[in-house]
């Protein structure tokens, strides 16, 4: 990561990095979101739209809004298949 006057910036083996973790159709949960305007709540699922060339991981939240956010500044996970399964079945963890 690359740290200057204008922002952070990945190189290209992070963006490369970040856009294989993070694939179209990937199910996250926000932990705690940095935007000080309009956060998105910790709770709240979304899945993976995009990675952009800059590594911006842009996301459709399940509450119907869309943001954008980087890898290393919110916190966000990847909700695991199993989980997955277990709600859709019904069960809870």
């Amino acid at each position: 990561m690359i740290k200057d006057g204008f922002g952070i910036w990945y190189t290209s083996a992070e963006v490369r990095a970040i856009k294989k973790a993070y694939r179209k159709g990937t199910r996250l949960e926000c932990l705690n979101d940095t935007d000080h305007y309009h956060p998105i709540d910790p709770g709240t699922r979304g899945t993976v739209e995009e990675v952009d060339a800059m590594g911006n991981i842009y996301i459709r939240w399940d509450d119907g809004r869309r943001s954008h956010m980087m890898a290393d500044r919110e916190t966000i996970r990847i909700i695991d298949a199993y989980e997955l399964e277990e709600k859709k079945d019904g069960n809870h963890i």
